[in-house]
């Protein structure tokens, strides 16, 4: 009898033990999911302070996560949940676990050996954004995409470069701005940093059909800018336009270096039209047609968003004036506008938008749009900004 009630009291010992163990484990996972949830929380109230848009990093973090590997992550937690059924294996592996922190740490993918090249190249990655402001023609992963063309697609004008008219000698050093000061006073300047962006179905003639390939001295996104300031004009708004080509006009000129070229640009132009109350860098996008094209009203248009370079330390007034412009195109063509994108840690990400609150840089369309497409897309911004413009203020003197 004696070792019979030893043995029991040895049994029970072992639960009591197993218990406090599995209690000591629930304790640990609850104290980390706890600690993870208030460094979430307090990283939302960062980012709330500091960008405006809370959720827009925490967005990017959940993107970057596969949709197996939330699959597996409940399937941890709900034993009958079978992630769908489609999938073989699991992604919630030590090996996966520690590639998305990799990648989320240092942007390098494991298993894409590219993403280590884009690192350290130029034009192998494009510049990150995350969204200030999201339109309803956006798609997940429409960031935008700026990608380096090839020394063969930008090369000087053989004979004929595209027209440059000035009406008055440039300062030494800078090119001229192409902006002839018309009767009355010029509210809106339109210039183009990369202004051999072009469109492939327009370009078919030439015999390029590669989006890589897709530019052009004299085809290109300075007729957008043209059309823009024609519209404008019929509006009874003064609008000077830049048709400057860097290229041609560059002694050595160096693609990478297009925002340094186009910044004597906007100053000429801050100096020349003092009054001007918006600055536009009109571009086209390198993503393709799926992404950049928008039917409204059995209709196609090229569609539209602004990016903001946070490296401005005056940023927000940039962001805001572009909210205000996306708003109302939201509201005259609901899918037109694909919002307000900043960047701030790769590229350029300061677009000469430190020289005034007003500048901001459109992206309009990608290679594969037409021109129609285009065009009916600048006619609608013509109506957005002549909108603004009813309360806007003058850009004012560059900011130091």
């Amino acid at each position: 009898m004696r070792q019979a009630e030893i043995i029991d009291v040895r049994r029970w010992s072992a639960k009591l033990r197993d218990t406090l163990a599995m209690t000591k484990l629930f304790v640990m996972v609850s104290g980390c999911t706890m600690m993870t949830i208030v460094l979430l929380v307090l990283a939302g109230i960062g980012a709330e302070r500091g960008d405006h848009r809370p959720m827009s990093p925490l967005k990017g973090v959940a993107m970057t996560m596969s949709a197996g590997f939330f699959g597996d992550m409940l399937k941890m937690e709900i034993p009958y949940y079978d992630g769908g059924g489609s999938r073989q294996g699991g992604s919630f592996s030590p090996a996966a676990a520690g590639a998305f922190l990799l990648q989320l740490l240092t942007h390098v993918n494991p298993y894409d050996p590219r993403s280590l090249l884009a690192a350290e190249l130029p034009g192998m990655r494009g510049d990150q954004a995350n969204v200030l402001y999201s339109g309803s023609g956006a798609s997940p992963g429409d960031a935008p995409v700026d990608l380096l063309p090839g020394a063969s697609a930008i090369s000087p004008a053989p004979e004929s470069p595209a027209p440059t008219p000035a009406p008055s000698a440039p300062p030494s050093g800078q090119s001229g701005t192409g902006a002839a000061p018309g009767a009355g006073e010029k509210l809106v300047f339109i210039y183009h940093s990369h202004n051999r962006e072009s469109y492939l179905p327009e370009l078919k003639s030439k015999g390029i059909t590669d989006p890589d390939l897709a530019y052009d001295a004299e085809v290109n996104v300075g007729l957008v800018g043209k059309r823009l300031q024609e519209r404008l004009e019929d509006k009874g708004i003064g609008t000077a336009h830049s048709t400057t080509d860097y290229p041609s006009e560059i002694k050595g000129f160096n693609y990478a270096k297009s925002y340094a070229y186009s910044r004597g640009t906007v100053q000429e132009a801050l100096a020349m039209h003092p009054k001007a109350r918006l600055i536009l860098d009109i571009h086209r996008d390198s993503l393709r047609r799926e992404r950049t094209t928008a039917t409204i009203g059995g209709v196609d248009y090229a569609q539209i968003y602004f990016v903001i370079g946070k490296k401005n330390p005056h940023w927000e007034q940039n962001s805001k004036l572009a909210e205000q412009l996306h708003a109302i195109l939201e509201k005259n063509l609901p899918g037109l506008s694909k919002g307000v994108y900043g960047k701030s840690t790769h590229g350029n990400a300061e677009y000469n938008q430190s020289l005034s609150p007003h500048n901001l840089l459109v992206e309009i369309g990608g290679p594969d749009n037409t021109l129609e497409e285009l065009y009916r897309a600048t006619d609608a911004l013509a109506a957005a900004v002549a909108e603004l413009l009813a309360g806007a203020v003058p850009a004012g003197n560059p900011q130091p």
